[in-house]
């Protein structure tokens, strides 16, 4: 059974580096998630991330830390 990729944004002081220990943790438990780089100056910029992530695969599971996760919290309650 396919599970679907988890993207995961980083905290306002991080990037994509930062949320590699997570990355690693969740691929142990047969989690399949990538780390992407959000734009810290513009929301609406770092929101774009993670709907382009959800346009090219739907299935997708958006979330992340601080900064990250409120980003990803925003483009959720949009969704249908």
């Amino acid at each position: 059974m396919n599970t679907p990729m988890l993207f995961l944004g980083h905290g306002a002081a991080g990037d994509a580096r930062s949320m590699a220990p997570w990355v690693r943790q969740l691929a142990g438990l047969g989690v399949t998630a990538e780390a992407v780089n959000l734009p810290k100056s513009n929301a609406q910029r770092a929101q774009d991330v993670f709907r382009a992530a959800l346009t090219d695969d739907p299935a997708a599971v958006i979330g992340g830390h601080s900064y990250g996760g409120r980003m990803a919290s925003l483009v959720a309650a949009d969704q249908p």
